[in-house]
């Protein structure tokens, strides 16, 4: 550990210094020591996570503009986990172009292997994105945050000589390039001097015929039958056409063990590494000539120092004031279901209530065939084709995450809901349903037409009935799959019932439109202030939901003989209806407010009257 600076950075001037010049410190600490060398990585992370922990503000956040070689932060999903790399001291927390043994200079010496020269270290690589569905606000929740410190960062520390050059350095200036090819790896060399300030000691008619050499062995040791990724397949977001920056994280601790789709804020150090070649702290060149390997300056780099993991979309949602009070929150609940029932309900306040119990559930545990805590919700006679979006707008103003899923033939036939790993590129080829836990999948049935199914489409098909049926779904590893148990609560949008077993669906519910709205709609205004207690409202109770809830007696007596009752006058009743009643109970519960309280009549009368009006539908 540093002598100097092992203590807890706390004026501005030195966290300003830590985030921007991380290597200073690193390479102090690898000096002190290099007679233990095998707790370096340790002892690193240990070090920023000390000084850094409570200025978690004050760090930039993750864009594809972000200075090189210094820290920032990245709220993310974990889409893909890459093969991992061996390193060596030479690259512990940054990447190396190859020429890099040709340029040191004295403070690259600090990086050089100590006494013991068979020391390296295993990183894993993760593929990370952004958060699949993420609403706008959401996004906004950690960039209001960091905006005016990313501002005072970049005007008060970062000097133009540690920024990436996108343009040819003084020197090419000088001497003029043979054809395309040579200026392209030319301004290669070029730039990453620049940005990692080295000293050359090679001519440049030296440095181009080192680059040519490089390149050309890297030709010869690609598969030749792989294709080339597009751009599009580089990023691979799981929903077509959403936009933000991806990046491969480098991980040196193994215990360190996040799973795929997991959302996570990661705090490390951003590398823009260009081209693709060897590297003096890459031994792993197998891995490293891999297809799927994107350029910095497309998928950044980010070595992670430490990070934070979250459950749920909801875990990132603050929601303080229901802390200290929760008389307010049966208020707010009634409030909600007005704004459902006038925006996306069409005044229907029953729809609109089990639309508010849909949106509160969560998967708590799976048992067997059973899964505890899903409340699959079916809103049928819905006649307009776009009321799904409707839905959905709606939805984007208090849901973390949500997306709508038109099952159109088209997307049926060219889609992939679930992950597929394709061996020509060496990497998972992201699904639809790889959706971080808690997001909302809305599904539009009015979209389906009349015409054959391809092969793909029933798969697809198979897939979402597995999601609605178990919340579980299938990566496609070709050769075999690999289940994973999910938390995507599914609302189904549909003219008629809806095309998926009655058994699977907990609840289907048909849409009355009213022309106005109802008598009990005590406001029928909505500000901002109440959207963010909506938010928070939503948050809170979902957080909440993931205990068993206790019910006293005599509501189990009332459940218990209201369902002999029931058998006896409709055979059609069974175990699953039970199952399904209690689901509804326990989050009519929940959405009172009542965390730690048991389940009285009142909620059992409440949901007999729901149940009751409609099955009279």
């Amino acid at each position: 550990m540093l002598s100097s600076s092992s203590a807890v950075t706390n004026t501005p001037q030195q966290v300003e210094q830590l985030i921007k010049r991380p290597y200073e410190t690193i390479k102090q600490i690898i000096k002190q020591q290099q007679s233990s060398p095998n707790q370096l990585p340790y002892t690193i992370q240990n070090h920023f996570k000390q000084n850094l922990d409570n200025f978690i503000s004050q760090i930039p956040n993750l864009t594809i503009h972000s200075t090189p070689n210094t820290i920032v932060k990245y709220r993310c999903c974990v889409q893909d986990m890459n093969n991992n790399e061996l390193c060596t001291i030479h690259s512990l927390f940054m990447d190396h172009n190859p020429l890099e043994t040709l340029q040191k200079d004295n403070d690259e010496q600090m990086f050089q292997q100590p006494q013991d020269q068979d020391t390296y270290f295993e990183r894993n690589k993760f593929y990370c994105i952004p958060i699949p569905g993420e609403t706008k606000w959401a996004k906004e929740l950690i960039q209001n945050v960091i905006v005016d410190n990313t501002i005072s960062l970049n005007d008060n520390l970062v000097n133009d000589d540690d920024k990436v050059k996108r343009k040819r350095g003084d020197e090419e200036e000088d001497e003029e390039m043979d054809d395309d090819e040579e200026e392209e790896d030319f301004d290669i060399v070029v730039i990453k001097e620049e940005t990692n300030n080295t000293s050359s000691q090679l001519s440049i008619s030296e440095k181009k015929e080192i680059t040519k050499k490089i390149k050309n062995q890297q030709k010869s040791e690609n598969n030749n039958n792989r294709r080339d990724p597009t751009r599009e397949e580089m990023l691979d977001f799981p929903l077509k056409g959403e936009t933000g920056t991806s990046c491969f994280v480098k991980i040196y601790d193994e215990e360190v063990n996040l799973k795929n789709t997991e959302i996570v804020d990661l705090i490390g150090i951003v590398n823009f590494e260009l081209g693709v070649g060897s590297s003096t702290g890459m031994l792993d060149e197998d891995d490293f000539f891999s297809p799927f390997t994107p350029e910095g300056s497309l998928v950044p780099r980010l070595h992670l120092l430490f990070y934070k993991s979250y459950r749920t979309v909801f875990d990132y949602i603050p929601f303080n004031i229901f802390n200290s009070t929760q008389t307010i929150i049966p208020q707010i609940r009634n409030h909600l279901i007005n704004y459902l029932s006038i925006n996306c309900c069409k005044n229907d306040l029953l729809v609109a209530e089990y639309l508010l119990l849909h949106l509160l559930s969560r998967v708590r545990s799976y048992q067997f065939d059973v899964t505890l805590g899903k409340f699959i919700l079916n809103i049928m006679n819905c006649e307009e084709i776009d009321f799904a979006r409707q839905v959905n707008d709606v939805l984007e103003t208090i849901l973390p995450a949500v997306h709508v899923l038109d099952l159109s033939n088209e997307n049926l036939d060219n889609l992939s809901f679930v992950p597929v790993k394709d061996y020509d590129l060496d990497k998972l080829k992201a699904g639809v349903f790889q959706l971080c836990s808690g997001t909302h999948l809305i599904v539009n049935e009015n979209a389906l037409t009349e015409g054959n199914l391809s092969e793909k489409a029933v798969r697809n098909l198979t897939s979402l009935a597995q999601l609605i049926a178990l919340q579980k779904i299938d990566y496609d590893y070709k050769y075999h799959n690999f289940t994973m148990q999910v938390n995507i609560p599914v609302l189904i949008c549909s003219k008629g019932r809806t095309l998926f077993h009655d058994r699977d669906v907990n609840c289907i519910v048909k849409l009355t439109p009213q022309e106005q709205p109802s008598t009990s709609n005590t406001s029928l205004t909505f500000t901002k202030e109440d959207l963010v207690m909506f938010r928070e409202y939503i948050a809170y109770t979902v957080t909440h939901n993931d205990n068993d809830i206790k019910i006293n007696e005599e509501v189990k007596q009332a459940i218990q003989q209201t369902f002999v009752n029931a058998r006896l006058k409709d055979n059609s009743i069974t175990e699953k209806t039970l199952h399904d009643w209690l689901t509804t109970t326990e989050l009519l519960h929940l959405s009172l407010g009542n965390i730690d309280k048991e389940v009285d009549m009142n909620i059992w009368n409440h949901v007999v009257n729901l149940e009751t009006e409609r099955n009279k539908r």
